[in-house]
């Protein structure tokens, strides 16, 4: 039986140990309810339930479930874009997760900063802690997770042009996750292979990828990404130049996108398609998709805009029905503070709303500049279409009259052909003539000859005239025929002038049944048939 004495040492022990009992119970408590937050929505509840547990688990002094809040408090700031406040607190989480010791925690919270400094574009700092993390994971063994550190770490590469490096490595991680059976992985490897394919100028390698990325959507019926996959499809084809087929995908991801209510996917799609557009020299479509993009861009822009000063609106609320429900628990121990708590809360409220109220007229100027702006620009892209068709009708005048010219100038010569032969038959008569009259004969002769000379310059110019202004027609030829000797498209040229074969004749100095076998012999090189007119079909080469 007990005696007096040993029972008040058990009373005292028990008294002593109760608060580390409850401790620990608290410890387990908060660790639970960590661990939940990460099921929870980013949203403004679950920030108000963060700050409560935060400031209980800052009581508690424990590194560990310090670092998990910190971490979680990152990820949270990440998601608002505020990432100068996500990196504060995960730095935090850092020094915790050293102080606790935790291999887990320490990779997990690098693999945090890493996500972070990606984001920051602070690429060489986003590197050295994912290598750090792929070194953590291997002494843990975790394999997986290793090479989802891997592919982060080519998206660096990827992003810091070591294009060839990044390839490799997302390569090589396709293999892995194929033999694991992690499907998800296996997809985002292959989004990432579809895009730095394209960026390399390979949309042919870059098409199998693009297309398993869409397929694997459709088999987990993943409706909610069909409008961006559907797009990524598109822009390959728009790459490989088959408009016509990326132009279904884009109406696909357009009609997932409108359906969905996801603004931020059909805005991207219309730019490309302007750009398809533009790029196949439609460019009243590539305007019309131009302003469209225009429109919803600005409609993004302004529910980004709204739904961050949501965020900071029901922050502001929070805080204030904390403060309310402390004061409710406290019971305020001292009435003759009262007044002071109550004077304090309003003053914060005053100093909230006005911080709201500069806030939102800051971001509706912004945004009013940023309008006006965009307008502009619209309007000048619109002015410099117009003008570029204005220049392509004038240019497209100018060759028709340098061409009209030139047929005026081959007809020109073959009427001095003409003469030519003309004056042959009078040397003809020269010869008939009595040899007093000779000398005459001969006067008229030189005279003529003159007349020659300035034809032969007349047609070296013409040659030069006509190999200028069918530059272009030329190399179109060459293309299409390769075949074809020099005679054959300098004939081509004369008969895209619409000559007759005439002219032809007189020009070339042949006979008019010589210039029509010529002609013969261009059509069949040409693989014509019998019913096509070789001018029509010369002028559309």
């Amino acid at each position: 039986m007990p005696t007096p004495l040993t029972r008040h040492i058990f009373w005292a022990v028990l008294l002593l140990a109760a608060p580390f009992l409850r401790a620990q119970s608290s410890l387990a408590e908060l660790r639970e309810q960590t661990d939940s937050l990460h099921t929870l929505l980013y949203n403004e509840q679950t920030f108000a339930r963060a700050e409560v547990l935060r400031k209980a688990i800052e009581q508690a002094d424990d590194p560990l479930l310090n670092c998990q809040i910190n971490n979680w408090y990152g990820e949270y700031y990440s998601r608002l874009a505020n990432y100068p406040k996500a990196l504060e607190f995960l730095e935090k989480a850092l020094e915790k997760a050293i102080e606790a010791s935790s291999q887990e925690a320490l990779a997990d919270t690098r693999m945090n900063i890493g996500h972070l400094r990606l984001l920051m574009g602070d690429h060489e700092q986003a590197e050295d802690h994912f290598l750090e993390v792929i070194e953590l994971r291997r002494e843990l063994g975790d394999t997986i997770r290793m090479g989802m550190t891997q592919l982060n770490l080519a998206l660096v590469e990827w992003r810091t042009g070591r294009l060839d490096r990044g390839l490799q490595r997302l390569l090589s991680l396709r293999e892995v996750f194929q033999n694991a059976g992690v499907e998800e992985l296996v997809l985002r490897v292959d989004q990432n292979l579809g895009g730095i394919y394209a960026q390399m100028g390979r949309p042919d390698q870059a098409l199998p990828y693009v297309r398993s990325v869409l397929e694997t959507g459709m088999r987990s019926r993943d409706t909610f990404n069909f409008g961006p996959h559907y797009g990524n499809l598109a822009y390959t084809y728009q790459q490989l130049g088959n408009f016509e087929q990326a132009l279904v995908y884009y109406d696909s991801s357009l009609y997932y996108a409108q359906h969905q209510g996801r603004d931020a996917v059909a805005y991207v799609t219309h730019l490309d398609m302007s750009d398809g557009y533009a790029g196949v020299g439609d460019y009243q479509n590539a305007l019309k998709h131009y302003q469209d993009y225009h429109k919803l861009y600005a409609k993004v822009i302004s529910e980004e805009s709204k739904e961050s000063f949501a965020v900071l609106e029901a922050r502001f609320e929070t805080e204030r029905k904390e403060q309310a429900l402390a004061a409710s628990q406290q019971e305020i121990k001292v009435l003759e503070q009262e007044a002071k708590i109550r004077n304090q809360r309003f003053w914060m409220a005053i100093a909230a709303l006005i911080s709201v109220l500069l806030l939102a007229f800051s971001v509706n100027q912004w945004w009013r500049n940023r309008t006006r702006r965009r307008e502009t620009e619209a309007k000048l892209i619109a002015t410099e279409l117009e003008k570029q068709k204005l220049e392509a009708t004038i240019l497209k005048t100018k060759l028709a009259d340098k061409e009209a010219d030139l047929t005026d100038f081959a007809l020109d010569i073959g009427r001095k052909n003409q003469f030519s032969t003309k004056l042959l038959d009078r040397l003809d008569q020269l010869q008939t003539l009595p040899a007093d009259k000779v000398q005459a004969g001969l006067s008229d002769l030189i005279r003529f000859t003159t007349t020659h000379l300035q034809l032969n310059q007349d047609l070296k110019l013409l040659h030069q005239n006509v190999d200028s202004i069918n530059q272009e027609f030329y190399r179109n030829l060459d293309l299409r025929f390769s075949g074809l000797s020099a005679h054959d498209k300098y004939l081509a040229g004369l008969l895209r002038l619409n000559l007759s074969n005439k002219d032809i004749a007189a020009v070339k100095g042949i006979s008019v049944s010589s210039a029509k076998m010529a002609r013969y012999r261009l059509r069949k090189k040409l693989e014509l048939d019998p019913e096509v007119d070789v001018v029509a079909f010369l002028k559309n080469v």
